[in-house]
């Protein structure tokens, strides 16, 4: 893994599009941040939400719905592939 300030690993044809000084914010940001940025993706953990309810809801129980013939094997290969 590189020990380069992000700024350093951007780039610069990707920034094109941007105006200098605007190029030089996000610049300046990354390196500000660059504890928040990675090459390797991980889990984040920072959002947290609670949805309210009231004391006497009922979460509605729904039936699983039937796949159609046509699209059994795509849907099996599908659920194979995201089981370990």
């Amino acid at each position: 893994m590189s020990c380069d300030l992000p700024s350093k690993r951007i780039n610069e044809t990707k920034l094109s599009h941007l105006e200098q000084d605007q190029r030089q914010q996000l610049l300046q940001l990354l390196d500000e941040y660059s504890d928040r940025f990675s090459n390797q993706p991980g889990l984040c953990e920072a959002a947290a939400y609670r949805i309210q309810t009231t004391p006497n809801f009922v979460p509605r129980q729904m039936r699983p719905y039937r796949v159609p013939d046509a699209f059994k094997p795509e849907a099996e290969r599908q659920i194979r592939s995201y089981s370990i």
